[in-house]
């Protein structure tokens, strides 16, 4: 995969978020955040599956992307679902 190259640095900023002496407090904001970026990476994936699948037979580009975002987009689906009973737990609600 093409970004491999940025891996170290992740992990590394992973590690840091995952053992920070205030993540009981941060930990909250976070999966909220979280929740609001996962809810809505279904509906935008779906949407772009539908504009790549448009442009298929003009761009080859689109055309390969069509296949990915379908099957992407079934791969996340009801990840929501699994950050709303993370947050239930927790004592918290989304909006």
């Amino acid at each position: 995969m093409t970004l491999r190259f940025a891996e170290p640095a992740l992990l590394s900023v992973a590690h840091e978020f995952w053992h920070h002496p205030r993540l009981e407090r941060m930990l909250p904001d976070f999966l909220l955040s979280l929740y609001d970026i996962v809810r809505a990476s279904v509906p935008l994936m779906e949407a772009a599956e539908i504009e790549a699948r448009s442009r298929a037979a003009r761009d080859p580009a689109a055309a390969r992307l069509a296949p990915y975002f379908a099957k992407h987009a079934d791969e996340e689906r009801h990840h929501d679902e699994w950050l709303l009973e993370d947050l239930r737990v927790i004592g918290l609600q989304a909006n």
